[in-house]
């Protein structure tokens, strides 16, 4: 696959400071790509958030090593600690968990399923 960016037309322009955000750090060449893109507009990635990364990937570190080190300074900010993530947390739940579960429901559910990934 092609690692690629994409921006609305004017929504960046030369001196701009850019918060990036995606929904993973993986490879980190989605993140490279909008870095690049952003750069060659003439703008500068203040910071770059996503949900989540895979530190067995190493993104982060390829995006801060990427061109020399060109965005080694840039904060990158993922809402899951990336420590968290393990064969637990990545397993498909239980045959016969229910796929929609009611709010009142939701806790005791999560305390019935086996491995608790959540736990340390």
């Amino acid at each position: 696959s092609k690692d690629e960016t994409v921006l609305r037309l004017g929504s960046v322009k030369k001196g701009d400071r850019v918060v990036l955000i995606d929904d993973l750090i993986a490879t980190g060449g989605t993140a490279i790509a909008g870095f690049d893109l952003v750069s060659s507009m003439g703008a500068e990635v203040l910071e770059f958030a996503a949900v989540v990364a895979l530190p067995f990937l190493d993104g982060v570190g390829k995006i801060h090593a990427h061109k020399g080190g060109k965005f080694k300074e840039t904060q990158i900010f993922t809402v899951v600690d990336d420590t968290t993530i393990g064969d637990a947390m990545a397993a498909d739940p239980p045959p016969d968990t229910p796929r929609v579960v009611a709010a009142q429901d939701a806790a005791t559910l999560a305390e019935s399923l086996p491995g608790r990934p959540c736990e340390k």
